[in-house]
């Protein structure tokens, strides 16, 4: 053991207590060994090994950070042992922290260098980084050093079977079965060798091994469903490759509807079904096909697809409805996912639904596109012959390879999006392979370029299903080893009627392949028309059709609209209204770089337009482009100087670049040269309201309304102007007046909610609060999750919720305290943090398992954001759980800042005068101010990490305030530090909510209008019974508030 000294009869006492720790360890009795260990450190905090044992209990019980942390500090204490740094790096491997854990295990075997086991765990790094010549030679290095390690011999048959080394690859599962007969993941993956050798009975004998051996291992019965339906095996293949659901890694997750799966057996009449996407875009547009044969039994199909498939899938027949990602789905009464699809009809090869064609292209997008090809005189070959992710590996071609093959004679388009790096060159060096690239913005547009094709020659990849579903002839290029959908020893696809088979003879031998589609390219030449369809319109009927496009754009009909102007365009692609108008309906349409092209265009062709510059503007402030924007607008008014609409668009784009003084005179002028212009008037409100100008701008808003009566968007400003002059009920008016006039506008909802919570009407100011994730400027985007949302209704007796942080770091430490009543419902708590705070929260009371955001997250039946989490509970003022403190420090950190700060001699006080979050400038207060203030006799030690650029001179030129800057690594040090205060003041920032939930003294300092949580009127704070409130009297009067703070620090805590 490795241990400090100590008197003996704690040495004695710490060996028992680490021999029965032990026992009870290997027994697997977690929680007493547990409470041993946790002894051990009570006498003797610096026991190395019952640190790194309480790491090992974490990283069975599946808390990796944790256990990181833990083999951390046993590693400070004795640096020398192996052990120590292997396990850490199986912890850091967990969190996927792949580099930090080939470090660990790196230096594991620099301490103990024929230490097997860590050769093991550093080759199964390298093989997950890629790196399979390495990680090869790191399993070698342990067998050599131990011969019977199955692990390793087991890795080595994964590699040699993705660097397509079949044979090897089943001599290395089978020296690892006969190490160990039972080793069903071996059996396993000697399947998938098997069946990439297409020796099919064989892999299914070996899939049929592993789940006799270990029946909930769920891999082996995916890849034997896969290989049924491979050999044409529907009726058993599809009812096996239900099974994907309980893989943990398959690349879809299990959606957990509340609403029944539908498997073929419920009656649809009548019903709403929800159709959801799982795995690739090309499995979406294959399975969408089912969409009409379920219409066909009555129901009424949503699709829920990627956004990029939304404009080709919902023009297909069946479809009543798409759902829109991101946004709430509609009600729905049953759901499938769409590759279940053929299991709930009973497909079988002769059965499969639509294989002629079953999707439409856009008529306007298809004359865009020819417009971009020009007038063709060569037959068209669209090409797509690589993807990007891992299952292109053995499917893509080199283009280099595929260049060598292709014949003179024909126009090559590339129907590719995104190039391989390895490809990019020689792209680049072939001029006569059009390449498009990110002018397809989804694919809507790559179906519209497909239609211009005489063949297309693709991979398997989403073009090929594209083209398919099209009935586009189509030429797939496929591995010998190809995926279950295209069968064995055909030419052709029951899938698609249009499609035609080419498949490799050998693993990796694309030469045969690509000389056979070579021949067939030369032989079709013969019987391709040479001429392409003409232009869609003739000069003579532009006039008419542009009248009609004009009559429907003035109609709101923007879709029917942007399909005539596109027509106009490709026969005059210098019919400059046209072209503006176009972009004007791209711009209402949310299309706005499409928006600025294509007015741009217009503009180029008639440059002393003013419209088309304001316009312009419009979209190039839609893509954040401000600058530009105003540069737009500044080119408008040059043309037409007494032009209102341009002014006020100006300003919203000064607003934006917060130079508010510019866009209040950009307000100014518009409503100069147009008085009735409410608009203007609203929007110079906003600005005054940045400026601090509130008497202002309630006037600018009254003028607006008193224009445009119905103007919710100016009441709910006007609100927020009166909530700022203290005239809460006026607010609320206000607000109330904006809601009566639009009942879905969200902002006034949330600016109701929060003046009513400001009020310290908790009750219906939480139950508004939940408007805040309909607010489009909402800091925290929605999560959703497919579990149901928690708000205390249902029991959590034997659940597990996920409970996750919203908006600021400070909102997460204030309403993190709920973890214990969420707890005490029964339920298990899932706490997801932010990484700053991961250090400080992840014990707190209650909470069973702490996550880090962006970390996978375990299994849960519910979730509640955390600032739903009062709701949940009907909190009231007088039943704010936890206020007298609810963190703990770290006694390690506590005793590292102690040494750090040095021996006390004055009275310490921790000091937050600025915030860099810029949620309201008013909250911070000038380092120059404060440093006026300060009264002598105390040692003054800055709580920020961050410094202000505008405080810089202040600090430096101050030597009475200690600043630590980046030593404080995260939360966890600044609520160390701040509990070595004798007092925390702060602006009300996230160390405000620190201090109070330490318990520790604390006094906040709040604008004149503070944030809801303070309330009003009182220097007490029922969220924290440790806080007094210092408020400003008057507006911006942050002096006199700090001569009352000087006078109470001196008169409490001075000598």
């Amino acid at each position: 053991m490795h241990m400090p000294r100590t008197s003996s009869s704690d040495s004695a006492q710490v060996k028992a207590k680490f021999k029965s720790a032990l026992s009870f360890h290997q027994q697997g009795e977690l929680a007493q060994a547990e409470t041993l260990y946790n002894e051990i450190l009570t006498i003797q905090p610096k026991q190395a090994d019952s640190l790194h044992m309480l790491g090992v209990i974490a990283l069975q019980k599946k808390d990796h950070r944790k256990a990181v942390d833990l083999f951390g500090k046993a590693i400070d204490i004795y640096p020398r042992h192996s052990a120590f740094y292997n396990n850490r790096g199986n912890a850091l491997y967990e969190l996927r922290q792949l580099d930090a854990a080939l470090a660990s295990f790196d230096q594991a075997i620099a301490l103990k260098p024929d230490f097997a086991d860590a050769y093991v765990n550093q080759g199964m790094v390298l093989y997950d980084q890629g790196e399979f010549k390495a990680a090869l030679a790191s399993f070698d290095k342990a067998l050599d050093l131990k011969y019977d390690l199955a692990k390793a011999y087991y890795y080595k048959g994964n590699i040699l079977h993705h660097l397509n080394q079949f044979g090897d690859a089943l001599a290395s599962f089978d020296q690892a079965i006969a190490l160990k007969p039972d080793y069903a993941e071996a059996y396993a993956n000697r399947g998938l060798v098997l069946k990439d050798r297409n020796e099919l009975d064989a892999a299914l004998a070996s899939f049929g091994h592993a789940i006799k051996l270990q029946p909930d291992l769920v891999a082996p019965r995916v890849n034997k469903a896969i290989t049924l339906l491979l050999k044409g095996n529907f009726k058993e293949g599809f009812e096996l490759f239900e099974y994907r659901w309980k893989n943990e890694k398959y690349p879809s997750p299990n959606r957990h509807f509340s609403q029944p799966l539908w498997l073929g057996t419920e009656s649809l009449k009548g019903k709403t079904i929800l159709l959801h996407s799982e795995q690739g875009l090309g499995d979406t547009i294959q399975f969408s096909r089912y969409a009409k044969s379920v219409a066909d039994l009555g129901a009424r199909v949503i699709m829920d697809v990627p956004l990029s498939l939304i404009g080709l899938i919902r023009e297909i027949d069946g479809v009543s409805e798409t759902g829109i990602p991101g946004s709430p789905l509609p009600h729905f009464d049953f759901h499938c996912p769409l590759p279940s699809l053929p299991l709930a009809f009973r497909t079988e090869l002769e059965t499969i639904p639509s294989p002629q064609h079953y999707l439409k292209s856009d008529p306007g997008k298809v004359a865009h596109w020819n417009l971009r090809l020009g007038n063709q005189t060569k037959p068209c070959i669209g090409l797509a012959w690589s993807g990007n992710t891992e299952p292109y590996q053995n499917r893509s071609i080199p283009l280099s390879s595929l260049l060598q093959c292709l014949p003179s004679g024909f126009h090559y388009v590339s129907l590719q999006k995104e190039v391989r790096e390895p490809d990019r060159e020689t792209l680049l060096a072939h001029p006569e392979i059009v390449h498009f690239g990110d002018d397809l913005l989804d694919f809507s547009d790559t179906a519209a370029l497909c239609e211009l094709m005489d063949i297309i020659i693709s991979i398997d990849t989403c073009v090929a299903h594209l083209a398919g579903a099209l009935g586009k002839t189509v030429w797939i290029v496929l591995p010998f080893a190809p995926d279950w959908r295209w069968l064995l020893d055909r030419t052709d696809s029951p899938w698609y009627d249009s499609a035609k088979l080419y498949r490799q003879e050998r693993t990796g031998d694309w030469e045969g392949v690509l000389q056979q589609l070579s021949a067939d390219l030369i032989t079709a030449s013969t019987r391709l028309a040479s001429s392409h369809p003409s232009n869609i319109l003739t000069a003579a009927q532009l006039d008419l059709t542009f009248r009609q496009a004009l009559t429907l754009h003035q109609q709101s009909k923007i879709a029917q609209a942007k399909v005539l102007y596109e027509q106009i365009l490709a026969v005059s692609p210098k019919h400059v209204d046209a072209l503006h108008l176009s972009g004007v309906a791209a711009l209402q349409s949310r299309e706005h770089q499409r928006a600025a092209d294509l007015i741009g265009r217009a503009i180029v062709l008639s440059p002393d337009n003013a419209t088309f510059y304001s316009n312009r503007g419009i979209a190039l402030k839609e893509l954040g482009l401000l600058d530009a924007a105003v540069e737009s607008y500044n080119n408008a008014i040059a043309r037409k100087p007494e032009y209102p609409e341009a002014y006020s668009n100006r300003g919203l784009a000064l607003h934006e670049l917060k130079k508010f003084t510019l866009a209040l005179a950009s307000f100014d002028k518009a409503i100069t040269l147009k008085p009735a212009f409410p608009e203007a008037l609203s929007n110079r409100g906003n600005t005054l309201q940045e400026l601090n100008r509130f008497e202002e701008a309630l006037d600018s808003y009254d003028r607006a309304i008193a224009l445009k009566e119905d103007y919710a968007e100016a009441l709910s400003n006007r609100g927020l102007a009166l909530q700022q002059l203290n005239r809460f009920d006026e607010a609320l008016n206000s607000f109330e007046q904006a809601i009566a006039l639009r009942a879905d506008f969200a902002d006034a909802w949330l600016n109701r909610a929060l003046a009513l919570l400001l009020k310290g009407n908790f009750q219906s100011g939480w139950e508004l609060y939940e408007w805040r994730w309909r607010y489009s400027r909402f800091s925290s985007p929605k999560r959703d999750f497919d579990r149901p949302l928690w708000l205390g209704k249902e029991s959590l007796e034997g659940k597990t919720i996920l409970l996750h942080s919203e908006q600021g770091l400070g909102d997460t430490i204030q309403f993190s305290r709920y973890t214990r009543l969420v707890a005490e419902s029964g339920a298990r708590v899932i706490l997801e943090l932010p990484q700053p705070l991961y250090g400080l929260l992840n014990h707190l009371e209650g909470v069973t398992q702490a996550v880090q955001q962006g970390d996978p997250l375990p299994r849960f039946d519910y979730h509640t954001p955390l600032l739903s989490l009062p709701l949940a509970f009907k909190t009231a003022l007088d039943s704010i759980p936890d206020a007298c403190g609810y963190i703990k420090n770290d006694p390690l950190k506590l005793e590292y800042w102690r040494a750090r700060l040095g021996e006390k001699s004055a009275p310490r006080v921790g000091l937050v005068w600025s915030t860099a979050v810029k949620l309201d400038h008013n909250r911070n207060i000038a380092l120059s101010l404060l440093i006026e203030q300060l009264p002598e006799g105390f040692h003054y030690v800055s709580l920020q990490k961050e410094i202000e650029e505008s405080d810089r001179d202040a600090l430096n030129s101050c030597t009475d305030i200690v600043h630590l800057g980046h030593e404080l690594k995260d939360f966890s040090d600044t609520a160390a530090l701040s509990e070595l205060m004798d007092i925390v003041i702060t602006i009300d920032t996230s160390v405000a909510h620190i201090a109070g939930a330490l318990g520790k003294t604390v006094w906040i300092l709040l604008p004149y209008t503070p944030n809801w949580r303070w309330l009003l009127d009182r220097a007490d704070s029922p969220w924290y019974t440790s806080a007094r409130l210092y408020r400003q009297q008057h507006f911006g009067d942050w002096k006199s508030l700090l001569e009352n703070v000087t006078l109470d620090l001196v008169t409490e805590y001075g000598k």
